[in-house]
């Protein structure tokens, strides 16, 4: 009896190790085979690094996103002197809390075509509308503000009329009017204005506007998109309204919208 029970449970034993034996083959099988995609996942992402971006997917993300040149951004401090470059046509991004007098000298920069500004404090508000009154040239104009300072940009009586790209990151206690002049104007991106002022009111007739990007530009509970507005638009992009509950788009605005990003 001894002898049968004995022999029953080596025979299950041998059994049990069989089928350990086999499910570890398995499992080398199924890390080999996992290995051999990751290399191939590895390989494809230095190829992907090794290019440059197509001009299909830089369209593609062009349309889709918003502009935003200060994001992962850390802008160059610049003592007083600047203003000597006067043939200086591309000036970003310069981090000016530290030396807030530079800005006085930008309106000697005349020639320039694009400015980037980062850390603007409100004191230097005024002096920085006054500097770009007299960028009769300037196409595209993006400023930051300090954090929790107000983007004061409520001096700017005569902005540059040949403006086709912008972004204003800060808070804005008051839109600025002066936006609906730029009749050059095809994008413009708002963020973090938190305004109680409708940008749409002064956004809405600017003839050449295609791309419009709101990020937590508006601090209401209603967007309306009225009549005959945004004629030209292509890409809308929303995003982080704190108390935002509606968006309303009466008939005949924004008929040639193409994108439309709510996030």
């Amino acid at each position: 009896m001894t002898e049968i029970v004995v022999n029953f449970v080596l025979d299950r034993l041998a059994l049990f190790l069989e089928q350990e034996v086999n499910r570890f083959r398995g499992v080398r099988r199924k890390v080999k085979y996992i290995k051999d995609e990751l290399q191939s996942i590895r390989g494809f992402l230095r190829d992907v690094d090794a290019r440059e971006e197509s001009e299909e997917v830089k369209a593609w993300k062009d349309e889709r996103l918003p502009y935003s040149p200060f994001c992962d951004l850390r802008g160059f401090y610049c003592k007083v002197g600047i203003g000597s470059l006067v043939n200086l046509q591309e000036l970003s991004f310069m981090d000016i809390r530290q030396v807030g007098s530079v800005v006085r000298e930008l309106g000697r920069l005349s020639q320039l075509r694009e400015l980037g500004i980062m850390e603007l404090r409100r004191q230097d508000g005024p002096e920085l509308c006054s500097s770009i009154e007299k960028m009769n040239n300037l196409c595209g104009l993006n400023v930051k503000s300090l954090e929790e300072e107000v983007l004061d940009l409520q001096f700017l009586s005569s902005p540059p009329l040949l403006l086709q790209q912008s972004q204003l990151r800060g808070n804005l206690e008051k839109f600025p009017n002066w936006i609906s002049s730029l009749h050059n104007l095809k994008n413009i991106c708002l963020w973090g204005c938190e305004s109680r002022d409708d940008p749409l009111e002064v956004l809405r007739y600017l003839p050449n506007l295609v791309k419009l990007s709101l990020i937590r530009a508006y601090d209401g509970e209603e967007l309306c998109f009225k009549a005959c507005g945004f004629q030209r638009l292509k890409t809308l992009f929303l995003s982080k309204f704190q108390r935002l509950k509606f968006v309303i788009v009466e008939e005949g605005a924004m008929t040639h919208l193409q994108v439309l990003n709510i996030v």
